[in-house]
This record gives C-alpha cells, sequence and structure tokens, in this order.
C-alpha cells in the first residue's frame, strides 16, 4: 500500500521524499531490500535520507551521499 500510494503522488506532483533514520531496526537483508526500493523510488523523485548508521554508507553510491560532519 505505501508503494501504491509513494508512486501515485510522485505521479502527479514531484515532492522530494524525506527519511530520518526510518530503518535503524532493520537487520541487513532488509535494510538492503529498503534502500533497492529507495534506489527505485529515486528514479522518479528526490529521496533524502538522514542516518548515523554506517551500514547505510555500504548501500548508496558515493556520489550520492552529502556527508554533514564534512560540510
Amino acid at each position: 500500500e505505501f508503494r501504491r500510494v509513494l508512486f501515485r503522488s510522485a505521479d502527479t506532483v514531484r515532492l522530494p521524499i524525506i527519511i530520518d533514520d526510518a530503518f535503524v531496526a532493520f537487520d541487513d537483508v532488509r535494510l538492503r531490500q529498503a534502500f533497492s526500493l529507495l534506489n527505485k523510488i529515486a528514479e522518479q523523485t528526490q529521496v533524502i535520507y538522514f542516518s548515523a548508521k554506517k551500514e547505510v554508507y555500504d548501500l548508496i553510491d558515493d556520489q550520492k551521499i552529502i556527508n554533514l560532519n564534512e560540510k
């Protein structure tokens, strides 16, 4: 249901999706699945994901990461 609503709204209005460490309790398998879905969504709309979890860095292309600790 979440995916359907997300894609439907992305087709009509191009608003960014902002997520603040929503997957912090996920194990590695679920975290990879969640980011696989986010990568597909990011093809259509901007996704901003905030995280303090180091494992997230391994799941995202380095060119797509902005480390706020370095700015």
